[in-house]
């Protein structure tokens, strides 16, 4: 007999919709951890975390939000915050490694690197705004930051950004010319 939640969603059909994010939970994981290897393991934890919770699960409950305060909860509690991550990433100011690409794209990498830069509060409500193009209540259910909170850190967050790319352009043209 199938496994169902309380309110009817069996357990195959609760499978189809959190796997459909994957691409947007690891993209946001990937960014946040600025390595793949953890990136890799964020997701898996927090799938695993969401999958145990399948039983309590609510009519209405928005899965790719669930799976994204998941993976937030546990890069913040458990992984950023513990020594476990300053121990296995040290250099940058913040820990994160970001020599990837995510794309086709070679800015992909540059700007990649501009947002490894961000704090990590700013860098996810960047991530969680303008690429995952979640309101602001949302992030702030997410992050558990008052939206007032998280309004501000997408603000400065791309100043922030902005800023970086501007002075990696002009760095680049400094150097085209010498």
């Amino acid at each position: 007999m199938p496994v169902e939640t309380e309110t009817g969603l069996k357990a195959s059909e609760f499978e189809a919709e959190i796997f459909i994010h994957m691409d947007s939970i690891y993209r946001f994981a990937l960014y946040m951890a600025g390595n793949e290897n953890h990136a890799q393991n964020l997701v898996k934890n927090a799938y695993l975390k969401v999958y145990k919770s399948f039983n309590g699960l609510r009519e209405g409950t928005d899965h790719r939000s669930w799976l994204l305060t998941m993976l937030n909860d546990i890069f913040t509690n458990t992984i950023y915050r513990g020594r476990e991550y300053s121990r296995r990433h040290k250099g940058s100011s913040d820990g994160a490694n970001f020599d990837y690409r995510i794309g086709e794209n070679p800015l992909d990498g540059v700007v990649a690197s501009a947002i490894g830069k961000l704090p990590i509060s700013y860098r996810a409500a960047v991530l969680l705004a303008d690429m995952e193009g979640l309101s602001y209540s949302e992030i702030a259910a997410i992050t558990g930051y008052p939206e007032e909170t998280v309004i501000s850190r997408t603000c400065n967050g791309r100043s922030m950004l902005v800023k970086r790319l501007q002075n990696l352009l002009t760095q680049d043209t400094k150097e085209s010319d010498g």
